[in-house]
């Protein structure tokens, strides 16, 4: 609500205005990429008996069930990094798309369930390199990810 001030210096409720935000709020959606380290120490056990990339996507899968509940025009996708298999619009070494960027649905939640359940199921199929590789292929990935659709 907005109230502002006539000539007389009485105030009135601006309609129009309290309309306008009420759309534009309305209208907004959120997008976020989630962006996990695959290199071969974040599929052992840390200290507290974690395996960090089983950790990242518990994260991520709480994150999309929160966002079908409560916010259900957001978008969500996922990018591996530090693999042995790549698939990105770039095609850039290292960088798979596991998820692009989309509402998350049952069969998109479902899909981190299996890598949850079973994670040496997601080294086995998408590997995991000790080496360094650019950044920037990551950065020009996820860059194209939100503008390049």
């Amino acid at each position: 609500m907005t109230y502002e001030p006539t000539e007389d210096g009485n105030s009135f409720f601006n309609e129009e205005d309290q309309e306008e935000k009420d759309t534009e709020q309305y209208n907004q959606k959120e997008c976020v990429l989630f962006v996990i380290d695959c290199n071969p120490t974040m599929f052992i056990k840390d200290e507290k008996r974690e395996i960090p990339v089983k950790s990242a996507l518990e994260k991520i899968r709480s994150s999309m069930l929160s966002k079908v509940l409560n916010q259900p025009t957001d978008q969500v996708g996922i990018v591996l990094f530090g693999t042995r298999e790549k698939q990105n619009a770039t095609d850039n070494e290292s960088v798979y798309v596991l998820q692009t960027m989309d509402i998350p649905d049952a069969s998109r939640i479902k899909e981190i369930d299996g890598f949850i359940q079973n994670i040496s199921t997601l080294h086995d199929k998408y590997g995991s390199i000790d080496w360094e590789f650019p950044m920037s292929d990551l950065f020009w990935v996820c860059s194209d990810a939100f503008f390049g659709r």
